[in-house]
């Protein structure tokens, strides 16, 4: 229950103090200090620091989020830190073993439908896709995209109900994945 409280909180709070801005076809490109990336038109962005969430109807329909963490950090809810020198699976593990510590119930219905290598602008990351019942029942499915570099662990995450706008997004991932570059 405290997990929740605190995530519904933190949640109130970036809200409050950033707003959804609509993406125009002057918009799509974000840069922050940590990366840059060209956001689909017609959807709307969050903007808090390093990360960054875009949806088109709602984060509960579809979004893509873009986390930057420290590699201390990255895998905070197992206390886990990332590091280069990690293989991509390593990664993966860790990103899973870590997913299912965050919810209060260790997400039982947590299934990995792949677990493959994949490559981020030139570097070696992981790419998993996911499938989760929520707790009112919505079946999810979840593609994320993470490597290591440097000090700092990125994740770029798709998630949507699978029934019927996984599908209708999962495009508009692959180009998001494809323009994405770190400035390192």
């Amino acid at each position: 229950m405290l997990r929740i409280t605190s995530t519904i909180i933190l949640s109130f709070l970036l809200t409050a103090c950033n707003t959804w801005q609509r993406i125009d076809a002057s918009s799509t490109l974000v840069e922050t200090d940590q990366y840059r990336v060209v956001v689909p038109v017609g959807w709307v962005q969050l903007q808090v620091g390093e990360h960054l969430l875009v949806t088109r109807d709602g984060p509960d329909l579809q979004k893509i989020q873009i986390t930057v963490s420290d590699a201390d950090k990255a895998f905070a809810a197992i206390e886990k830190s990332s590091s280069e020198s990690l293989l991509p699976s390593e990664l993966a593990e860790l990103y899973i073993a870590n997913l299912r510590k965050q919810h209060e119930n260790g997400l039982p219905s947590l299934e990995v439908v792949a677990n493959q290598p994949a490559t981020v602008d030139g570097r070696a990351g992981f790419e998993l896709i996911l499938r989760y019942k929520s707790d009112n029942g919505l079946w999810y499915q979840q593609r994320v995209t993470g490597f290591a570099v440097g000090d700092a662990f990125y994740s770029i995450v798709y998630r949507a109900p699978a029934l019927h706008y996984y599908a209708l997004d999962d495009r508009q991932y692959g180009e998001v994945l494809a323009a994405f570059r770190t400035k390192f």
